[in-house]
């Protein structure tokens, strides 16, 4: 007998809703408790923002670094993984969105989720920087350019403050504010020193989609070894 299978596919234009953001952190840190980035909502946002921003990197080798090394193997839940590479692929779309947009910002921390205290942007910064460092050669040129290097040196003193001297500078509120000021639009200028770059070397620049295209028969990019369509496809039978 045929069964028609009912399917609901995912749309990858919608930004993620707060719950879906506590949602994918718990996913994260349940299945990948010592990964490099935690499982902090604003650290996966500096992450993509600088993944999304230079040279390109493949889904393949940053969903090992947000899920885990052989992450198809150790996520025991597959449901669960699904889900999580689902959420994933609408919170990287949703930045590179903002990258493109005239009011591109910064996901902070709030300690303690207490309304009266401080935002911070530390682990933002620091997930910005582990990005930088799948290409650290690559970001050279960036980092000794002295157009847009003024525009990364308040991520990576906010990122690791001690290393470059900062740390009590960055003590006073009044300065520490003043640098995460600049975090939106250091973002956005560095996102578009990439694009020039690429145009000026004839290289084509990563191109944003709303939807990935990727063939049902083609291997999953999860690399489970399985087709596409037997796998993370959203379209796929239940």
């Amino acid at each position: 007998m045929r069964r028609n299978v009912v399917t609901v596919a995912t749309d990858f234009a919608t930004p993620l809703s707060d719950e879906e953001r506590d949602e994918l952190e718990v996913l994260i840190e349940s299945n990948y408790p010592d990964g490099t980035l935690g499982g902090a909502a604003t650290c996966l946002h500096g992450f993509f923002t600088s993944v999304i921003s230079g040279p390109l990197i493949k889904p393949t080798e940053w969903l090992e670094v947000v899920f885990g090394d052989s992450y198809d193997r150790k996520w025991k839940n597959r449901d669960q993984l699904h889900r999580a590479i689902d959420l994933i692929m609408r919170f990287n779309n949703e930045i590179a969105i903002g990258l493109r947009s005239d009011d591109f910002g910064v996901l902070l921390q709030q300690p303690n989720d207490e309304p009266e205290t401080e935002v911070r942007a530390d682990e933002w910064c620091r997930g910005y920087i582990v990005g930088m460092s799948l290409r650290s050669e690559e970001w050279k040129p960036a980092i000794e350019d002295d157009e847009i290097s003024p525009f990364i040196s308040p991520i990576v003193a906010i990122a690791d403050p001690e290393e470059t001297g900062l740390d009590k500078y960055l003590s006073v509120r009044k300065h520490y504010d003043e640098a995460l000021a600049l975090l939106p639009s250091s973002a956005v200028s560095i996102y578009n020193w990439w694009r020039e770059r690429f145009k000026s070397e004839g290289k084509k620049a990563p191109q944003l989609r709303t939807t990935p295209k990727i063939s049902p028969n083609a291997p999953c990019p999860c690399g489970s070894g399985k087709k596409y369509k037997r796998c993370c496809s959203p379209n796929r039978a239940t």
